[in-house]
């Protein structure tokens, strides 16, 4: 996006988070009851519902700002996040679909349609179609997987990396405490051989290492993976890290 339209978004979000409690985003629309299938009772006002709307709202600033700093790696960290949100609470591209269309309506309302002209539509329309093809298509992975064509989500192949991931990590966590030193360097020189097969450089695997860590704070919370247990998890993915690019 150039440096204008970026100055549009800026201009005109800022406007409409002045006062986020007189937003009517997740007002009783039935677009969004799906995003909360354990609430009982209104959406509007509930605690959750509001830290929800908070938390999106702080998301967009945040990339706003990625993006007007020319900050491309942060961006990209914070779609991660955001996406790894929206997988694991199901939320599906239709869905943040209409998020969309209500919050552009919600613009128009809120701003006057002489703020929200033709161009500053078009202006923000752009800015969600980048958002959503990145959420769908993280381009931290696509360097993995440059033989398939269409979306990793879903993909056969994709799938059956990430559990050959996991079972590894489980693995090789089995291997340290119950200290089998030669089981350990093993798994971690097949791990590193498929890697270089692979080409998957030392920034790619860091990435991952980032987003797992991220997905961790994210899914225990932070009384589970408070400092010490972070610590831990970055020294751990120090060691094969150390191990595979030595």
């Amino acid at each position: 996006m150039s440096g204008d339209e970026l100055a549009v978004l800026r201009k005109t979000w800022d406007i409409y988070i002045t006062d986020m409690a007189t937003n009517g985003l997740f007002d009783e629309n039935p677009t969004f009851r799906a995003w909360f299938p354990k609430m009982v009772g209104e959406l509007r006002d509930n605690p959750a519902v509001i830290r929800n709307a908070e938390s999106d709202f702080l998301f967009i600033s945040g990339l706003i700002d990625n993006y007007i700093e020319q900050d491309k790696g942060e961006a990209r960290k914070n779609l991660a996040k955001w996406s790894g949100c929206h997988h694991k609470n199901n939320v599906t591209a239709e869905m943040l679909g209409k998020f969309r269309d209500v919050l552009l309506d919600e613009l128009k309302i809120k701003l006057d349609p002489e703020v929200m002209d033709e161009a500053t539509n078009s202006t923000w329309a752009k800015f969600f179609e980048t958002v959503m093809a990145l959420l769908d298509e993280n381009p931290t992975y696509r360097a993995w997987f440059p033989k398939i064509v269409g979306k990793l989500r879903d993909n056969p192949e994709v799938k059956r990396s990430s559990e050959v991931d996991f079972l590894f990590i489980s693995g090789l966590i089995d291997n340290y405490i119950e200290n089998e030193k030669s089981e350990a360097r093993k798994n971690l020189a097949k791990w590193s051989g498929c890697h270089h097969t692979s080409k998957v450089t030392s920034e790619m695997l860091g990435k991952f290492r980032d987003i797992i860590l991220d997905e961790l704070k994210i899914k225990l919370g932070p009384e589970i993976m408070d400092e010490p247990a972070s610590n831990t998890w970055a020294k751990f993915f120090q060691n094969i890290m150390a191990s595979i690019y030595h």
